[in-house]
Order: C-alpha cells, then sequence, then structure tokens
C-alpha cells in the first residue's frame, strides 16, 4: 500500500493550457491547408476530365461512318455544341469533330483525314 501511495503521490509533468491552445492551432491550420490543397487538385481534375465528351465525339464519328448522320451535324450535350464539319482545303481535305463548352469556351477538335472520314 505503501508504495502505491508513493506512486500516486508522484508529481506528473503536464503542459500548460498555452502549449495545448498552440498545438491545436497548429494542427487545425495544418490541416485546414491541407483540405484547401486536396479540394482544389480534385476540382481541377474534374475540370479537365474530358473524358466523357470525346467518348461522345467517338460516337458520332461511328454514326457518321456508318451513314446514321450526315454532314454539318451540331447537337448539345450537357454544355458542350459538337459539330461535324467536312473540310475541303489545300492542305486537309477531310472531317472535322467538333465540341466547344458553352460556358468554359473550352474546344476538343478531333480532325479525320478523308480515307479515315469514308
Amino acid at each position: 500500500m505503501a508504495l502505491l501511495l508513493k506512486y500516486i503521490s508522484k508529481k506528473v509533468n503536464a503542459s500548460t493550457l498555452v502549449e495545448v491552445l498552440v498545438a491545436s492551432v497548429l494542427i487545425i491550420v495544418i490541416f485546414s491547408m491541407a483540405s484547401l490543397t486536396l479540394n482544389t487538385l480534385f476540382k481541377s481534375s474534374v475540370k479537365s476530365n474530358t473524358m466523357v465528351i470525346e467518348n461522345e465525339l467517338n460516337k458520332l464519328y461511328y454514326l457518321y461512318q456508318h451513314e446514321k448522320i450526315d454532314n454539318n451535324y451540331t447537337a448539345d450535350f450537357n454544355h458542350w455544341e459538337l459539330s461535324i464539319l467536312k473540310q475541303k482545303e489545300s492542305a486537309f481535305n477531310g472531317m472535322i469533330l467538333q465540341a466547344k463548352n458553352a460556358q468554359t469556351n473550352n474546344i476538343i477538335t478531333k480532325k479525320l483525314n478523308h480515307e479515315a472520314a469514308q
């Protein structure tokens, strides 16, 4: 019993309230900065993801190849304006698949030469 009382009566070193508050504030600031950085990275990766619209352009090309749609085709798809244009220029003789975002004015263009367009 005497050993137990001796062990309990020993002074325990503790940190002050100011040290605890400073450590808590530092941890909160570091975690908030990390979460803002991750949020920005995630938002930019979602915004720059064009896989869905490129898939839709490939679908249009397939439909054009199998004569389901014709030249000068235009359509809207999730804030994107899709179009098929047939061009005959001196440097390029073929078809252009184009998608333009109405909100951000991003343009995705696929040029297909005349052999691939037939």
